[in-house]
């Protein structure tokens, strides 16, 4: 500091705008230097993000057909499907079954609407009694059954004595016009 007053004021000048111009290069390189590199990275990266963007199908449209695959898929389906059997009708196939495989059928309730799978209509239990392989056999001929009745489940208990066993069915009787 004892030589700046020895100084002229050109050199002063000169010592102070070289000051400064230092400084701003110190500035530039270590503070906007960095930040403008950030700023053309995320450049970038919003150019690549809106690209993929645009690539990607709107998901409204494609919701929509979508929509219109299972709409067009549930009248198919309700096309297919024979119409469901009255009750009458349905008792006197299981009755038959029955006969034909040589199992007593016990009872049939009908039960109120549900669901299974995504098919719609209504429940039905049924009970039978005979020797197993009987019941196996009538099981399997419901399950091939022609016609919109699906098999949600069933348990097998003993009856009574000389190996008798009863099943007790749970199924369901689709409607095409509860179909999904």
């Amino acid at each position: 500091m004892s030589r700046w007053p020895a100084l002229d004021g050109r050199q002063r000048a000169l010592l102070l705008g070289g000051g400064l111009v230092l400084l701003a290069a110190l500035l530039v390189t270590q503070l906007l230097l960095p930040q403008w590199r950030e700023v053309g990275r995320l450049r970038q990266e919003i150019a690549r993000l809106s690209l993929t963007l645009q690539r990607q199908p709107d998901p409204a449209a494609a919701l929509a057909a979508r929509q219109r695959e299972v709409a067009d898929l549930a009248a198919r389906l309700a096309a297919a499907l024979p119409p469901a059997p009255d009750s009458e009708a349905l008792l006197a196939r299981l009755q038959a079954l029955a006969l034909r495989h040589g199992v007593t059928l016990l009872g049939v309730a009908p039960g109120g609407r549900a669901e299974l799978d995504g098919f719609h209509g209504r429940r039905l239990q049924a009970s039978v009694a005979g020797r197993y392989g009987a019941l196996v056999a009538w099981l399997q001929a419901v399950h091939e059954m022609p016609g919109p009745l699906l098999v949600q489940g069933f348990t097998l208990a003993p009856d009574g004595p000389g190996g008798r066993r009863r099943l007790q069915l749970e199924a369901l009787v689709v409607s095409p016009e509860g179909a999904p």
